[in-house]
């Protein structure tokens, strides 16, 4: 370094104090730290978010026998190593206990060190017809262990976002049609009964999604389960009975009971 250049580097760091010199440079560097660390955070939230908004292909999904939508285990498992390929998976906990086998694993990405937990539970699959069941009943229990690691881990790649769409493992918020109908629906869940009325009220408190289909569920109990006072209020409001029909029944009805004790056990049903 020349002369010249040496005591105008001298005349501009005597312009500054030293201490605040250090004080700039280390606020400079927590600044810098801060952006490096929103550029790391953006980076791994889009990483981590991004299963979410990927579409399952149509022809990937399949048809439940209690009308639920599934992917299968091959498919799932080629989305999450597509996404993420460095991945490790670990067996939690593995047991046998009345005919059923039990499994629970976690997998963790090891770009971001997010883990999931997965389980699930198979029944081991005995001879037609066998009450009690010895070794020699058994089937093929390999075929039923590779079933609950197989679920177990497809479960838990499923709480990563893959076929989010399928799953639907993202909160949601309850439209106001689901609200009305809730209201509606309990009103006559009430009806048929309180403590039943009880569990779809804490079960609807607890709902983090799928509300629709957890509203469709208890449709089919309440169809099935109407009861007669419902089928009596029905005819009340129907407009092809007047309520001076409904009297006048009413009036025989009671006239009958008068004139016959035995006809109080009697019930009328419309």
């Amino acid at each position: 370094m020349s002369d010249q250049l040496q005591k105008e580097k001298d005349k501009t760091e005597n312009l500054v104090p030293r201490p605040y010199l250090g004080e700039v440079s280390e606020t400079l560097k927590a600044v810098a730290n801060i952006e490096m660390m929103k550029n790391f955070q953006a980076v791994v939230t889009e990483h981590i978010t991004s299963p979410f908004d990927v579409l399952t292909p149509k022809e990937k999904v399949k048809k439940r026998l209690d009308g639920y939508d599934y992917v299968e285990s091959s498919w799932m498992d080629k989305s999450f190593k597509t996404h993420s390929p460095l991945y490790s998976s670990e067996l939690l906990h593995y047991s046998e206990n009345m005919g059923w086998v039990t499994a629970i694993v976690k997998v963790t990405d090891r770009v971001t060190g997010n883990s999931e937990l997965g389980g699930s539970s198979v029944r081991i699959q005995v001879k037609q017809g066998t009450l009690e069941p010895t070794f020699r009943d058994i089937i093929d229990k390999g075929n039923n262990v590779a079933a609950v690691i197989t679920r177990a881990i497809k479960n838990a790649q499923s709480r990563f976002g893959h076929s989010a769409d399928i799953y639907g493992k993202r909160e949601s918020v309850r439209t106001e049609d689901e609200k009305q109908r809730f209201t509606s629906m309990l009103n006559r869940i009430t009806i048929i009964s309180k403590d039943r009325a009880r569990l779809f009220q804490e079960q609807w408190n607890g709902l983090g999604t799928d509300y629709t289909e957890f509203l469709e569920k208890w449709q089919i109990y309440i169809d099935r389960n109407k009861t007669l006072a419902e089928a009596d209020s029905d005819v009340r409001r129907s407009p092809s009975v007047s309520e001076a029909e409904v009297t006048k029944v009413n009036s025989h009805i009671d006239q009958v009971k008068a004139s016959n004790p035995i006809a109080e056990k009697i019930k009328l049903v419309f």
